[in-house]
């Protein structure tokens, strides 16, 4: 049989004491995975005889996800261990895995004690467990409640015009506030052009108006327009330093907007502040004309987790891997779990405070900006 999911770990302790703290994480692994319709391979076998060899090769091309699973970086580099991981990680630098993805289950070690070809890819920790789930039923596309197929979907027309009448309903619930220029919450405006189309057609901007106050609103773009890292590199970054904020603030905007339009756009005084599960530090407050949300609003401008879920443009499509509804994961500016990671918006519109590696590329962007009335 086919294998989604391939579950790599240390059965035998390296002493001769008897089973691993690791095969037992990876036992209650594979039983939470099977509970939820995944096919896993979990080896309980000796990898002595050359026909075990070849059944562990053949699960390993059939896998699309292989999760490593340690508590100690030697159970990670054991002889067969490391053979597993280290042949599915070659397939993704050579492209014979494009929809593949490798995560590490760990306990009793962090990321920065990871062989570094393992310390790239996302990680959890054994009380993420339901987190990792959710993260490996997106790579096999398995997200639940997804609009039907006839709505959304990578056959669907190219994005189309919607017309400032419509309305739209996520948005938080407010008082109803009507600029003279006829801003109010929840409507749709276009700003700006950029590239949406197939073939990368130039097309008109639309933004979702989530807030009126001053004599601006603060707008935030209905799809996910492009994809970039967070950080080109994989270092300590806050929002004040990272490459995003300055393509956000550079390239996007001279791309996007007409002088004009640029004039427009008020400079924003940002508070960065800190990650309110993990206290990793959000860094100096800064100023910008175009930024990514942050948590904190990115919980108070959207009542729902599904009316945070956003949708790629075709031209973005191209660029990403989006799921098969064309939904996809998005930037918010606050860090993750540690300093070498930034939150983000779940496919599903969840909030994922663990985050993302900051060099990720495969995570889309949503831009957001204060444009004056």
């Amino acid at each position: 049989m086919g294998y989604d999911v391939f579950i790599s770990f240390k059965r035998g302790a390296l002493d001769g004491s008897g089973l691993t703290r690791d095969y037992e994480l990876a036992a209650d692994l594979h039983k939470t995975l099977r509970e939820n319709g995944i096919s896993a391979f979990f080896s309980v076998k000796d990898l002595s005889t050359s026909a075990f060899r070849d059944e562990i090769d053949n699960a390993l091309d059939d896998a699309k996800v292989l999760i490593a699973v340690g508590t100690k970086r030697e159970n990670l580099e054991a002889q067969n261990v490391k053979y597993e991981w280290r042949s599915f990680y070659d397939d993704l630098l050579q492209g014979f895995k494009p929809e593949g993805e490798i995560y590490t289950y760990l306990e009793g070690m962090d990321q920065m004690q990871l062989p570094r070809a393992l310390r790239q890819r996302q990680s959890f920790q054994s009380n993420q467990k339901e987190e990792l789930v959710r993260w490996i039923k997106g790579n096999l596309g398995m997200a639940e409640n997804r609009p039907t197929p006839d709505i959304l979907s990578n056959t669907q027309p190219e994005p189309q015009v919607i017309p400032q009448t419509i309305d739209t309903a996520p948005v938080r619930s407010e008082p109803m506030l009507v600029h003279r220029a006829g801003v109010r919450l929840g409507k749709i405006i276009k700003f700006g052009r950029y590239p949406q189309g197939s073939k990368g057609e130039i097309m008109p901007i639309e933004w979702r108006v989530l807030h009126v106050q001053d004599g601006k609103a603060l707008l935030l773009t209905d799809k996910l327009l492009d994809y970039a890292e967070y950080n080109e590199k994989y270092e300590n970054v806050t929002w004040e330093k990272c490459s995003l904020r300055q393509w956000m603030n550079g390239e996007f905007i001279q791309k996007a907007f007409s002088a004009e339009e640029q004039n427009k756009i008020a400079l924003t005084t940002n508070t960065n502040s800190s990650n309110p599960q993990y206290s990793t530090k959000g860094g100096n407050e800064t100023e910008d004309m175009v930024f990514a949300l942050s948590i904190e609003e990115a919980k108070k401008y959207f009542d729902l987790d599904r009316s945070r879920k956003a949708f790629t443009t075709s031209y973005a499509r191209k660029l990403g891997r989006a799921y098969d509804d064309g939904s996809d994961y998005w930037w918010l500016r606050s860090p993750g779990c540690n300093s070498v990671s930034a939150a983000d918006v779940n496919y599903d519109g969840g909030i994922n405070s663990y985050g993302n590696f900051v060099n990720r590329g495969l995570v889309a962007v949503r831009f957001a900006l204060w444009m004056k009335l």
